[in-house]
């Protein structure tokens, strides 16, 4: 039992015959993705049976999932606190040429086993699992779907006994060398889209306001916490993904906690970024230096993507006034449907569903016929909407 609720299981699943008999979520408009894209991913689910399959069996396999927890990990962190999450720096390995194998050494693009047994693990997981959750819900009007969301939600976040503290004070950690640094920040950019399928989660018995209302406290402590402590500011300064992710994150929990005040001084800051990290031809240096360098370049614009789809409330089309954008974009869409033409440093293939949400991000800005015949060529409907940190990174998290 998780604060107080029952982890009820229902025997079968309940359809209902159209969306528009789904209660109203709490939050007025989706966070991240548009209202119509939502809308049109539950129109074309149903009519393409074997996307629509796919999805079930994803979404049927997170019900029989246990409550994730930071709790979990078997070992406490430097802290002494379960509650503090808890991850280590995924490219650093045992050094060959000590004896304890500290330090560890760096070994780009080369995931270290070990980097899944601590927390980033089942934050990913959670992260890929809720979202499905609640799209198969809006899709089909499951319950036991919508509630399984709602279970996982409160225990990662809400459930006093395992709750995550809202700091990523030991985030990405090398043995030998620190126990956190500022650039582990970069493991909850996932929690954006996370929250993107909260705010579609409608009003229930078991998600209640009050449930809505604590989560947008954490998620406003843990602004707070990205804001002031010297981690976030180590990390809004870095000049790569590491510094684009920052602004989205920063903007994109502001935005969902009420704390609207930190928004424009981001918005100035990815202005900037875009400019020094995007080449006049749409390379993106810092990224195309990486041995994953097209994984990389997705990811940054990404983020930059992210971050133009937010500023549209405040009256910003970086799209369109950032000519750099479309650039980075029409360098990379080409490798998109043809990933084994990139001549740059790539050592572990591309997976290419990982661009699906940035160009469903780019399509809604960009007039561009080639775009949309892509996403229904390339993508199942539902990776408009669901990102994984899994397929864009290769590891193996859920």
């Amino acid at each position: 039992m998780l604060n107080g609720r029952s982890n009820r299981r229902k025997g079968s699943i309940r359809m209902k015959e159209t969306p528009s008999h789904r209660r109203a979520a709490l939050f007025a408009e989706p966070l991240l993705m548009p209202r119509t894209v939502w809308e049109q991913v539950s129109s074309d689910l149903p009519a393409a049976p074997a996307a629509l399959a796919c999805l079930k069996a994803e979404a049927d396999r997170w019900l029989g999932l246990e409550p994730l927890t930071v709790t979990a990990k078997q070992t406490p962190p430097p802290s002494g606190d379960l509650h503090d999450y808890t991850s280590m720096a995924p490219y650093f390995w045992p050094n060959p040429e000590t004896t304890d194998g500290l330090p560890y050494i760096r070994r780009d693009g080369e995931t270290n086993p070990e980097f899944y047994t601590l927390d980033n693990a089942r934050l990913e997981k959670l992260c890929a699992a809720v979202p499905a959750l609640i799209l198969y819900h809006n899709v089909t009007g499951s319950e036991p779907h919508a509630e399984k969301a709602a279970e996982l939600l409160r225990a990662w976040f809400l459930a006093p006994a395992t709750r995550m503290n809202p700091n990523l004070r030991h985030a990405q950690f090398i043995r030998g060398v620190t126990d956190g640094r500022g650039i582990g920040i970069i493991d909850t950019n996932s929690l954006i889209f996370l929250l993107d399928a909260v705010t579609r989660l409608p009003a229930s018995s078991y998600w209640t306001e009050d449930d809505y209302r604590q989560l947008q406290s954490w998620f406003a402590a843990y602004t707070g916490w990205l804001t002031l402590h010297p981690f976030g500011l180590q990390e809004e300064s870095e000049p790569n993904n590491h510094g684009s992710w920052y602004d989205a994150q920063v903007i994109a929990f502001s935005r969902f906690s009420g704390r609207e005040e930190q928004i424009a001084r981001r918005l100035e800051r990815t202005l900037e970024r875009i400019r020094q990290q995007i080449r006049p031809d749409g390379s993106q240096p810092g990224e195309l230096a990486r041995t994953l360098s097209l994984t990389y370049s997705t990811y940054n614009l990404l983020a930059f993507a992210c971050t133009a789809e937010l500023a549209i409330k405040t009256g910003a089309d970086l799209w369109n006034e950032c000519p750099e954008l479309k650039n980075a974009l029409n360098y990379l869409k080409p490798y998109y449907s043809a990933p084994e033409k990139w001549s740059h440093p790539q050592i572990r293939p591309f997976e290419p569903r990982s661009a699906a949400p940035l160009l469903t991000l780019a399509a809604g800005h960009l007039n561009d016929a080639e775009l949309r015949r892509m996403q229904k060529e390339l993508y199942q409907p539902q990776y408009r909407i669901l990102f994984s940190k899994s397929a864009i990174s290769g590891r193996k998290h859920p």
